[in-house]
């Protein structure tokens, strides 16, 4: 199995439109583990296999379930979960959905 640690700039969308930018951690597992760069690929970056996903943001965010845009616009709905150790930024965990 090849796993890599994983941070990046993302947007958040919600329904009505309102925006944040934040940005992501975790850990994805490539479903192409010899590919050069993720998301570069035939696989967006939406669509790898992602584990521990949180965000942290400047401001609350006013919405529990969002579009979250990656870095080559690939985007994929997703439900966030304020994270209770946020060091003084607003973090939240982040479940991937099928939409």
């Amino acid at each position: 199995m090849y796993i890599l640690d994983y941070e990046d700039d993302v947007r958040l969308t919600s329904q009505d439109g309102t925006r944040v930018m934040a940005r992501l951690t975790g850990v994805v597992e490539p479903r192409n583990a010899y590919e050069a760069g993720l998301g570069h690929g035939e696989v967006s970056l939406a669509f790898q296999r992602w584990r521990s996903l949180r965000v942290t943001t400047q401001q609350p965010v006013p919405f529990t379930a969002a579009s979250l845009t990656f870095a080559d616009g690939s985007s994929r709905v997703v439900r966030l979960a304020p994270v209770a150790d946020a060091d003084g930024a607003y973090a939240y965990a982040v479940e991937l959905t099928d939409g």
